[in-house]
């Protein structure tokens, strides 16, 4: 199995306009609809036990948010605990004893998210996450226990040394939502606490469920209709053409925000039916943490676990890193230039294998991949013949410039595949 060892994204959100921002032109925009979100979300703990915050992950605008509510008085004295996605239960202790000021490195501390059931999707320590920690640390210091911030670990409790293979690791990446729920309902609802909640903005949507899946938020919602409110971070292009304040926390009661599709899988469905506002904060971008050294203990094990979890070569990518609109043909081209590019890496192999001199330069993409408006193309690197970029364009109506462009550089380097994608949308 090839393992990223460096990967490097960049993400940028098509600013169409910047006009605006802190004036809406728009008559059909009543300021009193427009709430800035750090003091918004502050005073929905009025009313509301639950705050649900849906997120786009790795962003550090969203996490800049959560120091400014972290630091924020108001929000302390009201919010008991934050329950947060990608850490595992099973390090419950260990969390609470970082957050409330015990003798406890940030190496021991990582053990939290490297154990989570994304393990093998990480590729280092998140820097967005050891800041997050860290600011709940030092405003616990300045209070007496009974008024700290409490964080909960949202992921089921794995012990990753009895996962051997990917069908020891299923059950947990399955009750990743009802794990998350029940301790919502025990640990906050039960005992009277008020919570922010933290996870990816795909799990409060409940179309994107079946009827027989849990889905947090609606779970809530049927048992305490009045306790939770929902709101998920938006990056749809629209968004761009409205000229809202950036950040701007927007109630779906706004007709052109509640009536905007929750995906464009599923049009139909309206955000007015699943959430109860947005967050948009403009343009966004990914920040991707520092691969793992080599010398760092933790090395042999990262590489077992990726093994595990790793679909293809290049499971270090979450799908959300690169899909931040839901459009489905740009996941298709994502799905297609991952295939791709295993096909490149497996090419590579077996003629590495009788030729010590192979090259990416002789990998031939295969037709099937063609069509549909999906086209593909590979920009050779003469000077270093072991380097590739897999060119993908997706452009349904055979216009000059593509709609949406998707370049995957690999190169190979001792027993590791470093790779680095770009993504830009007309």
């Amino acid at each position: 199995m090839v393992i990223n060892r460096y990967i490097k994204l960049v993400i940028i959100f098509l600013l169409l306009s910047s006009s605006g921002c802190s004036q809406t032109t728009n008559t059909n925009k009543e300021k009193r609809d427009i709430y800035d979100p750090v003091s918004g979300i502050i005073d929905l703990f009025d009313t509301y036990d639950v705050v649900a915050f849906g997120e786009y992950h790795d962003s550090p605008k969203i996490f800049s948010l959560y120091n400014e509510l972290i630091n924020n008085q108001s929000f302390r004295e009201k919010v008991d605990i934050i329950v947060f996605e990608v850490a595992n239960s099973i390090h419950q202790n260990l969390i609470d004893r970082y957050v409330d000021g015990a003798n406890v490195s940030i190496e021991e501390l990582s053990k939290v998210w490297r154990d989570a059931s994304n393990s093998g999707s990480q590729i280092g320590d998140p820097q967005l996450f050891i800041d997050f920690f860290k600011a709940i640390r030092e405003v616990n210091k300045s209070s007496p226990p009974e008024e700290r911030l409490k964080v909960l670990a949202g992921d089921p409790p794995i012990d990753w040394s009895h996962v051997k293979t990917r069908e020891d690791l299923s059950p947990f990446m399955e009750d990743r939502d009802r794990h998350y729920g029940e301790l919502v309902f025990n640990e906050v609802l039960a005992k009277n606490k008020r919570a922010f909640l933290i996870m990816g903005a795909g799990h409060f949507y409940p179309s994107t469920y079946s009827s027989s899946e849990y889905c947090i938020t609606k779970k809530i919602k049927d048992i305490y209709p009045n306790k939770v409110y929902v709101v998920n971070v938006r990056v749809d292009k629209q968004l761009f053409d409205m000229g809202y304040p950036e950040p701007s926390m927007l109630p779906v009661s706004i007709p052109e925000v509640g009536n905007m599709s929750v995906s464009d899988l599923n049009p139909l469905v309206k955000l007015k039916a699943e959430i109860d506002a947005i967050i948009f904060m403009g343009e966004l971008v990914k920040e991707i943490p520092a691969p793992f050294d080599r010398a760092n203990p933790y090395y042999e094990e990262f590489l077992r676990r990726k093994k595990i979890g790793a679909e293809n070569p290049f499971y270090g990518i979450k799908n959300d890193q690169l899909i931040l609109d839901n459009e489905s043909a740009e996941k298709k081209l994502k799905e297609k230039l991952f295939d791709i590019a295993a096909h490149a890496l497996e090419d590579y192999n077996s003629r590495l294998g009788a030729n010590t001199n192979a090259k990416y330069n002789e990998f031939v993409i295969p037709e099937s991949f063609y069509g549909d408006g999906f086209n593909f193309s590979i920009i050779k690197n003469e000077e270093d013949p072991s380097r590739l970029n897999l060119v993908g364009e997706w452009n349904p109506n055979n216009s000059q410039d593509p709609k949406i462009s998707i370049i995957v550089t690999i190169s190979k380097a001792d027993d590791f595949a470093i790779i680095k994608v770009e993504r830009h949308i007309e």
